[in-house]
């Protein structure tokens, strides 16, 4: 998955959470002006969270995914040579 992707998925993912977020804060403390606060505040920030939590996710996964390729070929090749 590319950098575009993991974009469009923060955006889908935020377009779900932020009015989640609006509407428990508004829940507890009855208040439009803090629950719409809490609701723009958190658009960048869990954004920006979600995307590079996304990025590390998908490095981690393609290198076990390498990994495991590397490992199953040494074996295979080493059971072709003995």
């Amino acid at each position: 998955m590319g950098w575009v992707e993991t974009i469009m998925k923060t955006a889908g993912w935020r377009i779900l959470g932020t009015p989640d977020t609006l509407f428990i804060v508004y829940i507890f403390s009855r208040e439009v002006s803090l629950a719409g606060s809490a609701a723009i505040t958190e658009i960048i920030d869990k954004m920006l969270i979600y995307y590079f939590h996304e990025r590390v996710w998908i490095i981690i996964t393609e290198s076990k995914r390498n990994n495991a390729y590397y490992l199953t070929m040494t074996l295979l090749v080493n059971s072709l040579l003995n």
